[in-house]
């Protein structure tokens, strides 16, 4: 009847990888990047990162395990046009660099594992769809089920919406509760105002591993980044 223990999935937890975003802050607070078979929501007003975020994760998940990566590809589903090529191109561009600075620090043993890390390598492991209506909707959403169900990341964004109650308002997550309770990690996303330009804040509302948790990341034209400590 019981087929394995708490030992043994905390055992096969341990040997899963996530998706660095490349700030190691989020990253840890998010439980060594973006966890796997369970869905993690970054939530946040327009020009928060959120779309920044999800074409980050696009390339990061094709770094080559032998750097820590994981070595798959993405989908990225667009409901809201917000799919920019050119952008990835360049954090494309920007992960290459750094995997070629990593080789060159460990040299031979993962030349070879960084022979066909390209650009056009990485962009051609990024498929898209943009989502027209509630037909093709539903269709992907049966799609990310069988996907979590063969222990795939996902990674959805949401809008913030206010809450008028009486003479106070407050900003909340968009979808309401019962959206909320399905999901299994929640970052909200805004922006510093204690900081120069470029400078954001991920706030970490629900967690597997932490919560209530804020750190600060950067986007530079490189991508996700973490912000220095003076």
């Amino acid at each position: 009847m019981f087929t394995k223990t708490s030992w043994d999935l905390w055992k096969e937890e341990c040997k899963q990888l996530g998706i660095v975003t490349f700030c190691r802050d989020l990253d840890q607070a998010i439980g060594s990047g973006v966890p796997v078979g369970m869905i993690s929501e970054f939530c946040g007003p327009p020009g928060s990162g959120k779309t920044q975020m999800c074409l980050q994760l696009c390339i990061n998940a094709q770094i080559p395990a032998q750097l820590g990566g994981l070595g798959a590809k993405a989908v990225y589903f667009d409901t809201n046009f917000g799919f920019h090529p050119g952008r990835l191109q360049e954090i494309a561009s920007a992960c290459v660099r750094h995997c070629q600075k990593l080789v060159q620090i460990h040299k031979k043993e993962l030349v070879a594992a960084t022979r066909d890390f390209s650009i056009d390598r990485l962009m051609n492991a990024v498929y898209y769809r943009h989502i027209h209506g509630c037909s093709e909707m539903l269709e992907g959403i049966e799609t990310l089920e069988r996907l979590l169900k063969s222990g795939e990341k996902i990674v959805i964004t949401n809008d913030v919406t206010t809450r008028i109650n009486g003479q106070d308002s407050q900003v909340i997550p968009a979808l309401g509760n019962t959206h909320s309770h399905k999901i299994n990690q929640r970052v909200i996303l805004g922006q510093s105002d204690e900081d120069p330009a470029g400078v954001h804040i991920a706030s970490v509302e629900k967690g597997l591993f932490r919560t209530r948790m804020a750190v600060k990341f950067q986007i530079s034209q490189a991508g996700i980044r973490g912000v220095r400590k003076k």
